[in-house]
């Protein structure tokens, strides 16, 4: 049995994934206090492939 523990997404992470599933390769946002978890998303997406 692993220690390891299966990775889970985050909501923005799921948002991400859907708009780049459905062909949609750039995103322009105005940025406040919501864009922090999508910016953290894609790092963290990025650092994983």
């Amino acid at each position: 049995m692993t220690s390891e523990r299966p990775r889970t997404q985050t909501a923005a992470e799921a948002y991400l994934s859907t708009l780049h599933a459905c062909g949609i390769k750039h995103v322009f946002a105005n940025s406040g206090t919501d864009f922090a978890p999508l910016i953290e998303g894609l790092v963290r997406m990025k650092a994983e492939g």
